[in-house]
């Protein structure tokens, strides 16, 4: 859930960042492979093709830092105190005490 929050973060921020600064990369190398062509079209008084640069960079950007977050919480050690082993039937039955049995049961009447 906090990886989410990460990834929607840095989403925004580089979406944003792209919108004022349009040449970041790799949005203008991923929109050139893509070899579309560059259109005059604006949406909300915004070119087209930065907006789709901006997305592309805010997505790239976004995942690497829910990549990088993620590995980071991965090899951070717990801050949960560790749970007892479970132990199986046969590892119980070596480590209970012998119990000793009369060798005959007397009869009750």
């Amino acid at each position: 859930m906090k990886g989410a929050i990460v990834f929607l973060v840095f989403f925004v921020a580089m979406t944003v960042f792209t919108l004022l600064y349009a040449d970041l990369p790799p949005g203008r190398q991923i929109y050139g492979m893509l070899d579309v062509p560059e259109t005059g079209y604006t949406v909300g008084g915004i070119p087209a093709t930065v907006l789709i640069l901006s997305l592309f960079n805010g997505i790239v950007y976004g995942i690497i830092a829910w990549l990088v977050y993620s590995i980071a919480m991965a090899a951070k050690p717990s801050s949960y105190p560790r749970r007892a082993p479970v132990l199986r039937q046969t590892e119980l039955t070596e480590k209970m005490p012998p119990t000793t049995l009369p060798e005959e049961i007397p009869e009750v009447s």
